[in-house]
């Protein structure tokens, strides 16, 4: 049951990020608050399963607490179920691994969109200050504040 939870919850998580891919791509910051915070929620749920599905691996092995557990010691109290075993253990690495990467692909789009924006304000602002330059009385050239009036009455 809880592998098929956890199943369920990667296929949210994977979809929820591919939203978050194309909302970063189109520049859509109210998708992509909405898509953060279904992810967060998603997160949650997936951990929450996790923590579960790992005291239900302790109790069904009758491991102590502070044991590392291990799915595979499963098939000692059920070898007739080896091979679902093996089926879930696959299945859990291999959207543990997919999860992982789609994370770095969410991060490195978000690193990207930061510097395309920053250089982007740097560009605006060093057009804006080319404009708004002045030279002061002994020939220097000087940026204005915006707001700044020069050479104007008050």
């Amino acid at each position: 049951m809880y592998v098929d939870l956890l199943n369920d919850t990667f296929v949210q998580l994977h979809d929820t990020m591919e939203g978050q891919i194309e909302a970063i791509v189109s520049a859509n910051p109210q998708r992509i608050e909405e898509l953060t915070e279904e992810h967060s929620t998603l997160s949650f749920r997936y951990k929450q399963l996790e923590k579960d599905f790992v005291l239900e691996l302790r109790d069904q092995l009758k491991e102590e607490p502070d044991l590392p557990i291990r799915l595979v010691s499963l098939k000692t109290v059920h070898p007739a179920l080896s091979e679902k075993i093996d089926h879930w253990r696959t299945m859990l690495t291999e959207n543990t691994n997919r999860l992982q990467q789609k994370h770095e692909h969410v991060v490195r789009l978000l690193e990207f969109a930061l510097l395309r924006n920053s250089n982007m304000m740097r560009t605006i602002y060093s057009v804006h200050n080319s404009k708004t330059s002045h030279y002061t009385l002994d020939g220097q050239k000087e940026n204005s504040s915006s707001g700044m009036a020069i050479n104007q009455e008050i």
